[in-house]
């Protein structure tokens, strides 16, 4: 009995769910922290070069959210006063007219 695989095309919602499973992939190795050596003592200079970078690592991450977000308002900000410049342009102000007898 031959069977035939068929091959079903990507829908949107799993081409959505495989980029989110790539993001979380990545995150995942971003989160990677590097463990201590089991025979590292806890008081111990490499110990704390160690517990030091893993703070580092860590304290970095939130920095860089905060400058994708700050960058991110930033574009947000200029859209939208670029918008409210073209509706401005795109609005003629009537001329004034005085009424003199």
């Amino acid at each position: 009995m031959d069977v035939e695989w068929y091959v079903f095309p990507l829908t949107q919602d799993a081409v959505c769910w495989e980029s989110r499973r790539g993001e979380e992939a990545e995150l995942c190795q971003a989160n990677d922290l590097s463990l201590p050596r089991p025979a590292m003592r806890l008081g111990s200079a490499q110990y704390r070069a160690n517990r030091e970078e893993v703070y580092q690592s860590l304290n970095m991450q939130p920095n860089s959210m905060k400058h994708q977000l700050r960058d991110y308002y930033e574009e947000k900000r200029q859209q939208a006063e670029q918008l409210r410049k073209e509706i401005l342009l795109a609005t003629a102000v009537p001329e004034r007219r005085t009424n003199t007898a």
